[in-house]
């Protein structure tokens, strides 16, 4: 089936969409939602246009040789912490979290039962 210029229905059926809007959102709160739905509208674009390039990238991937995938590699793993920056950074925030008063009960008990697990 071609698509091509708009008939009655379809025109009828816009106006009465358009109609339902208008009474439902008011006029105050239609523009809001449109510029909403345009929002939202040029996200899941961009989204899917990051994820297009993602799988073609992907796709370049198991194209490179193998010695490419190497290199890659081991940046990726040259890039990450240490075990000292790790233990360091969890005791800054066990410290944080010692200064701060517990407000949830729930949460403190969780806490308990994580200090006991880490010094077990």
């Amino acid at each position: 089936m071609a698509a091509g210029p708009l008939g009655l229905p379809e025109i009828a059926w816009i106006g009465v969409v358009g109609v339902v809007l208008f009474v439902v959102l008011g006029p105050k709160n239609l523009p809001k939602m449109g510029k909403m739905f345009g929002a939202t509208m040029k996200e899941v674009k961009k989204g899917m246009n990051e994820f297009s390039d993602e799988m073609s990238a992907a796709g370049d991937a198991e194209d490179a040789a193998p010695e490419q995938i190497a290199v890659e590699q081991a940046s990726v793993v040259t890039s990450e912490l240490t075990v000292e920056e790790l233990e360091a950074l969890l005791e800054a925030k066990r410290e944080q979290a010692e200064a701060q008063p517990v407000v949830d009960a729930d949460r403190k008990v969780a806490k308990i039962i994580y200090e006991d697990e880490i010094d077990q």
